[in-house]
């Protein structure tokens, strides 16, 4: 094959692939459009449907027994404000302690508070490196074979 052959087909198969991916990323954005539709189109009917029943009272009233009419979210408010401080607060030092611990070193306090989440991100880092050397390592398991 000459290098203008060669020229050529690397010419077309570049071509093809832009025809994909235009495709490809047309396909996407419409799908995208199409998502963003249905969403806006729930949001502006909640707010027009929904905005007169908003008062102050529905942020600061409790929510009643069974049966009451009224009421309000400040409970569920107040709940979720607590779940979420909470989350933050035992995850934050766990996060912060896995990042700043040092297995090299020894076990340390640091270390051994920090030890479950390092061991999953440590799992999660040699299986990658694993799948990614896996056809190279099975390339030389078959090439030493039929060197016998």
């Amino acid at each position: 094959m000459n290098v203008a052959g060669f020229d050529s087909a690397r010419l077309a198969k570049h071509q093809s692939r832009k025809r994909i991916n235009r495709v490809a990323l047309a396909l996407s954005l419409a799908a995208m459009a199409f998502g963003v539709f249905w969403l806006v189109w729930i949001l502006v009917e909640t707010v027009r449907l929904g905005f007169g029943g908003l008062a102050l009272s529905v942020f600061t009233a409790s929510t009643p027994a069974p049966q009451v009419e009224g009421g309000g979210l400040a409970n569920a408010i107040v709940g979720s404000l607590i779940m979420v401080s909470l989350a933050t607060a035992i995850g934050t030092p766990i996060g912060v302690l896995a990042g700043i611990g040092d297995p090299a070193a020894g076990p340390t306090l640091v270390t051994l508070l920090a030890d479950p989440v390092a061991e999953v991100r440590r799992a999660a880092a040699v299986g990658i490196a694993e799948l990614a050397y896996w056809p190279a390592a099975a390339k030389v398991e078959v090439d030493a074979g039929s060197l016998r």
